[in-house]
C-alpha cells in the first residue's frame, strides 16, 4: 500500500517519509536486482547506499526512481539532526513545518500551549503572528525539500 504523503504539504510527518522510502526501497531493490539477474550479473544487493544501486537509480526509468532519489536525499539532510523518531540508528526530527505555513503553525502552537485562545477577541487579534513566527523560528532549523524552504526542531 502506498503512504500518502506529499512532500510539498505544509506539515510532514517524517514517519510518514520514512514509511514511503522503505516501501520504495523495498521494491526498487528488487527491480535492480532482477535487472542484475538478467543481465548476468552478480551484483545483488540490499543496500540501498550500494554504489551500482545507486547509479541505477540515476539511469533507469523505472518510474518511483525520481520520488526514492528525493526521499533519501531528504532523510539524509534530516539525519542527526535531533528529534523525536529514531530509524536506523540515527535520530530524526517528526514534524517539518513548510516556511509558507509557519505563521499558522506558530498561532496553532500558542493556542495549544494555551498562551492565547482562539476565541478570545482583544489582545489576541492584536499580537503581531508574522514577528512572532520569525522569533519562533529561532528555535528551529531549515532544510530544503524541492527548493522549497521547511523547519523542524
Amino acid at each position: 500500500m502506498k503512504t500518502a504523503f506529499c512532500l510539498n504539504d505544509d506539515v510532514i510527518d517524517v514517519r510518514d517519509v520514512i514509511e514511503r522510502y522503505e516501501e520504495l526501497e523495498t521494491d526498487l531493490l528488487a527491480c535492480f536486482n532482477e535487472q542484475q539477474t538478467i543481465e548476468g550479473d552478480n551484483t545483488e544487493t540490499d543496500n540501498p547506499e550500494d554504489s551500482a544501486f545507486q547509479e541505477w537509480l540515476k539511469v533507469t526509468l523505472h518510474e518511483d526512481s525520481a520520488e526514492f532519489l528525493l526521499i533519501y536525499q531528504t532523510l539524509k539532510d534530516l539525519e542527526s539532526n535531533g528529534g523525536d523518531e529514531q530509524w536506523r540508528g540515527e535520530w530524526y526530527p517528526v514534524t517539518l513545518i513548510r516556511d509558507s505555513h509557519f505563521e499558522e503553525y506558530a498561532r496553532d502552537l500558542a493556542e495549544d500551549c494555551g498562551m492565547v485562545s482562539k476565541n478570545q477577541g482583544w489582545p489576541n487579534y492584536c499580537i503581531d503572528w508574522e514577528y512572532a513566527a520569525r522569533e519562533l523560528q529561532y528555535d528551529y532549523s531549515a532544510t530544503y525539500i524541492n527548493g522549497v524552504t521547511y523547519w523542524f526542531r
